[in-house]
């Protein structure tokens, strides 16, 4: 038992584990800001919570402060919003945050002061919510994917004078979509060039091309037959490859960027997790393509990070789509995985999930600790935990 322990990739990777409110449902929008004066090696993770039991939904930030050591710090902000978060991303020194009514709430990260609010889509009679925030670096622009299939491009250094009337100067042009949309990702192919790819329904992925900031083409790829939703896009580093999931579903594709054609896939219903003992792993009852559907995915250095709802997280290469390590931190989905730059020299992983599973604990046979075990899974089966991960060497040599 303590060989199999110490062997398992939780052994030498996992940082740090923090319970979070529990009577609060988290939503998957999370975003990571390195403070201004913030000490070196410290990073903040700001995650939207929606606060149910009220006539209406009111949703709640918390901010979390996290290093190499493990969790800091926990605090709530205390301004509150009354719609839910359906985005978030971090735009220079600011975090934007979209709504389910089509709402922009920018925050400063230093003074943690709303900067301004924007409504996107304030003619429409029931307003479409804001799907996917991505912010462009080289260009300075924000793209803004709403869920009726309208895309923006907007200036991140030009704070909105007012909540609605900024097109051409805070919005400045509107990309033509005809389906709705679920997720945005951007790659940078050159100094002046970039591509935007936007995951549809039925399969489908609308790529827009753009050179200075104007499209020059658009183009459509599908997933061969799956009329499934295309719910998460992420791509690589060094921009040469773009992963993506479809819901439902338990495969993750991998496409060329050049060539705009699948290299690979991953059926995750095939990997069974390491770092489990005979009673835990219990596979004739609980894994099934439905458990395995994939619910996140995130790129962090040459690794694909995938996270499924029966809680497991899967390393894979980012170049081949190799499974590096598969194991279940997680008794349930795993919401969110987000990478974690405290300093310039490390990489960590944060991953956001329900039900979160001891290590020693799925090892412990004897009969009488298996019941008082049972319970305690069962009591963590609802509460959501943050766990922090590192990021190198998961193959042990």
């Amino acid at each position: 038992q303590i060989v199999s322990i110490a062997s398992a990739p939780e052994f030498t990777h996992l940082l740090d584990v923090i319970v979070l409110d529990h009577k609060s449902c988290f939503a998957s929008s999370v975003t990571t800001t390195m403070k201004l004066g913030c000490h070196e090696g410290h990073q903040e993770l700001w995650l939207a919570s929606n606060l149910r039991g009220g006539m209406e939904e009111e949703t709640q930030l918390n901010i979390l402060d996290a290093g190499m050591t493990g969790w800091q710090d926990h605090f709530i902000h205390k301004e509150t919003l009354s719609n839910a978060v359906t985005s978030m991303t971090t735009v220079q020194d600011a975090i934007w945050i979209g709504t389910s009514r089509g709402e922009i709430h920018a925050y400063s990260t230093s003074s943690y002061k709303r900067m301004f609010s924007y409504s996107m889509d304030p003619d429409s009679e029931v307003p479409s919510p804001i799907r996917s925030l991505y912010f462009i670096k080289s260009s300075g622009r924000v793209v803004v994917a709403l869920h009726n299939g309208r895309i923006f491009l907007c200036q991140s250094n030009l704070i909105p004078i007012s909540p609605v009337g900024g097109e051409g100067t805070f919005i400045l042009t509107e990309l033509g979509t005809s389906d709705c949309v679920h997720c945005v990702a951007s790659l940078q192919l050159s100094e002046s060039q970039v591509e935007i790819w936007c995951g549809q329904s039925e399969g489908t992925m609308a790529i827009f091309s753009l050179t200075d900031s104007v499209v020059t083409n658009q183009d459509i790829l599908n997933h061969t037959l799956e009329q499934s939703e295309v719910m998460q896009v992420v791509s690589t580093e060094d921009n040469m490859h773009v992963f993506s999931y479809l819901y439902p579903g338990c495969v993750i594709y991998q496409w060329h960027v050049a060539s705009k054609s699948i290299l690979s896939k991953l059926d995750c219903s095939k990997l069974i997790p390491c770092s489990e003992s005979l009673v835990t792993i219990n596979i004739d009852d609980q894994f099934s393509p439905g458990r395995c559907q994939v619910s996140t995915l995130s790129v962090v250095g040459n690794l694909l990070y995938i996270g499924t709802c029966w809680g497991c997280l899967v390393v894979a290469e980012t170049g081949s789509l190799r499974p590096v390590t598969v194991f279940r931190p997680y008794s349930e989905d795993i919401q969110s995985l987000v990478s974690l730059t405290p300093s310039s020299s490390k990489q960590c992983l944060v991953s956001i999930g329900r039900g979160y599973r001891n290590l020693i604990r799925r090892y412990c046979t004897h009969s009488s600790s298996l019941q008082g075990d049972d319970k305690d899974e069962e009591e963590q089966a609802g509460k959501i935990f943050a766990l922090l991960w590192r990021t190198d060497s998961w193959v042990m040599e």
